[in-house]
């Protein structure tokens, strides 16, 4: 556990922090109508990527439409036959972490 002082240091940061956005609201009350949409970076990088987004998404739907279709030509022992690596990477993987927090646990009692 965090040491006191920690922590009361943690909660002055929050309270400076506050009170240093209520004082800027205070000055700037209407910061809604003088920048409504945000930042203009944000607005300039979100131009930027949609393209390369438009073009994954597009992506991504192709493949999960050849997935589609080739999951449901095979029978369900060719699914599995095919995806024997990835069960087996991914029991491996649930049992490592159940040994580790085993371990964890049995280290801490």
């Amino acid at each position: 556990m965090a040491p006191p002082i920690f922590v009361a240091l943690l909660i002055l940061i929050l309270l400076y922090r506050t009170g240093l956005i209520r004082i800027y609201g205070y000055f700037r009350p209407n910061w809604e109508e003088t920048d409504p949409k945000g930042s203009v970076i944000i607005e300039a990088l979100n131009d930027l990527t949609q393209p390369v987004e438009d073009f994954v998404d597009e992506a991504r739907e192709d493949v999960k439409e050849k997935l589609k279709e080739f999951d449901e030509n095979m029978s369900e022992h060719e699914w599995y036959r095919k995806n024997r690596i990835a069960i087996f990477i991914a029991a491996a993987f649930a049992l490592f972490f159940a040994l580790a927090v085993t371990q964890v646990i049995i280290e801490h009692s």
